[in-house]
């Protein structure tokens, strides 16, 4: 298995990250039990920004790398925020995210 980046088909720039059959999904804080049961809706203030994701275009995954020590975990390397990405279906209580926009890097 390998990592790869499968892009949506209408923004180029916006991607999701995968390790072989693997969707992999950024890990955020953890959401409390008020935030899972009341309201439909996000609360005001309590949405969150993922960050953007700058890396070489002609190197997708060069912004990806594998945890050493742990199976299945993932880091972004030189963003602006620590990012630890995992398979999808390991994310229970948490805030994620799965797609990211990446802008291409400046020299």
């Amino acid at each position: 298995m390998g990592l790869h980046i499968d892009r949506m088909p209408d923004d180029e720039t916006v991607q999701a990250v995968m390790y072989g059959p693997l969707v992999l999904a950024g890990r955020f804080d953890a959401v409390h039990k008020d935030m899972l049961y009341g309201d439909f809706e996000p609360r005001k203030n309590a949405e969150m920004k993922v960050p953007d994701i700058v890396a070489d275009p002609g190197k997708p995954t060069a912004w990806i790398e594998q945890d050493a020590k742990r199976a299945l975990v993932f880091r972004a390397v030189g963003q602006s925020q620590p990012i630890t990405l995992v398979p999808l279906y390991q994310v229970i209580k948490e805030r994620y995210a799965v797609y990211w926009k990446v802008n291409k890097k400046t020299a």
